[in-house]
C-alpha cells in the first residue's frame, strides 16, 4: 500500500465529445465520451504544484512530469458505473455464465436512486463486469484466460494467477493508468493544481453522492474524475522513470496492488486530483471507496 496523508484511509490536448454514434453501452443506457489518439505530459511538474500539495515532497516522487502517448481514440464513461448500472448487467451474469460477480454496494449510503456510484467491487469484478457487457452486446471480450482471444477462453470467473488481453478488441476494459490521466487532462484540465472541486473527505460529509451532482470547474462532459470514489486502473503499481516518453505505457508486467485514480470521498482533498496515484489489492478487501469507469477502442485492424 502507498503512503497517504492519512493512514486511517484506506486509499488515499485535444476536443473530446459524446459520440452517440458510437453506440458504446448502449443496450445499457451507458453515456461515453470520445478521447483522440495523442501525446501529453503524463504527471505533474513540480513548478507547477499549487497550494498545500507544493509542500509536500512524496507528491513529487509519485507523480513524476514525464512525456506519453495513446496511439487510439478511445471512449470512457461519462461518470463511474452507478449501483443501478452495475445490477442491470450483474442480472445478466447467469445467461452468460459469470458465476462470482459480486454484489456490490449503492455506494457508502446510498439513496434508493441508485445513483450513487457502486462499491464494494474488487479490480478482478470490475474487468469480469466489463466482459459480460461486452458479450451482453456482442462485442469481443477483452479478457481471457489463456490465448486464444475468442468466446470460450473469456475470463468469466475466478481470479487466475494471469490472464490474456486483447487490447485491439472493441469490447469493455479498466482503462490504463496513463489513459485515465490522458482523458482528465483533456477534459479541460488547466495546468497547475486549483483546490480539487470533486467530493472528498473535506466536503462529502462522510458519504458518497450520485455521480455528477457536483459541477467541475475542469470538465463538463466528464464527472467525478477527482473525488466520489477512486476508480481501478488496468495496471499495477510499478516503478515510473522520471523522465523520457512512454508509448502507450500498460504498467509492469505483475505486481502485488493495482493503480486506482482519482481518490475517493474519505480521502484528503491531495489525494482527489488528476495525477495522484493510488493502489489496492486486486482482490480483498472490497473497498467501500473504490468503484470504476469502463473504456471502449474501436477494434484495430488485425
Amino acid at each position: 500500500m502507498r503512503r497517504h496523508l492519512f493512514p486511517q484511509l484506506l486509499l488515499g490536448c485535444a476536443l473530446i465529445a459524446l459520440d452517440p454514434s458510437a453506440r458504446a453501452g448502449e443496450d445499457a443506457g451507458l453515456a461515453f465520451v470520445t478521447i483522440p489518439a495523442g501525446r501529453f505530459q503524463l504527471g505533474i511538474h513540480k513548478d507547477l504544484l499549487e497550494g498545500a500539495a507544493k509542500n509536500m515532497g512524496f507528491l513529487r516522487e509519485d507523480e513524476p512530469y514525464r512525456s506519453a502517448s495513446v496511439a487510439r481514440p478511445f471512449l470512457i464513461k461519462a461518470t463511474e458505473v452507478t449501483w443501478a448500472e452495475w445490477n442491470r448487467i450483474r442480472d445478466r451474469a447467469d445467461d452468460f455464465g459469470y458465476t462470482d460477480l459480486a454484489k456490490g454496494r449503492n455506494g457508502y449510503h446510498g439513496d434508493e436512486s441508485g445513483e450513487h456510484p457502486v462499491t464494494e467491487v474488487s479490480w478482478w469484478d470490475a474487468v469480469k463486469w466489463c466482459n459480460l457487457l461486452s458479450e451482453i452486446e456482442g462485442k469481443p471480450p477483452v479478457y481471457h484466460v489463456s490465448e486464444p482471444f475468442d468466446k470460450a477462453h473469456a475470463l468469466r470467473s475466478g481470479t487466475p494467477e494471469t490472464i490474456a488481453v486483447d487490447w485491439a478488441a472493441d469490447g469493455y476494459r479498466l482503462p490504463t493508468e496513463a489513459e485515465w490521466e490522458y482523458a482528465w487532462w483533456t477534459a479541460g484540465r488547466a495546468p497547475g493544481h486549483p483546490e480539487p472541486d470533486g467530493w472528498h473527505l473535506e466536503n462529502s460529509e462522510a458519504n458518497t453522492h450520485p455521480v455528477a451532482s457536483r459541477d467541475s470547474s475542469s470538465s463538463k462532459k466528464l464527472h467525478d474524475m477527482c473525488g466520489n470514489v477512486a476508480e481501478w486502473c488496468w495496471d499495477w503499481i510499478g516503478p515510473v522513470t522520471p523522465h523520457g516518453y512512454d508509448a502507450d505505457p500498460k504498467g509492469p508486467a505483475n505486481g502485488l496492488h493495482r493503480m486506482v485514480r482519482g481518490g475517493s470521498w474519505a480521502d484528503h482533498p491531495m489525494c482527489c486530483r488528476g495525477t495522484y496515484r493510488g493502489n489496492f489489492s486486486p482482490k480483498m478487501p472490497r473497498g467501500i471507496f473504490i468503484g470504476f469507469r469502463p473504456v471502449r477502442m474501436q477494434a484495430a485492424k488485425r
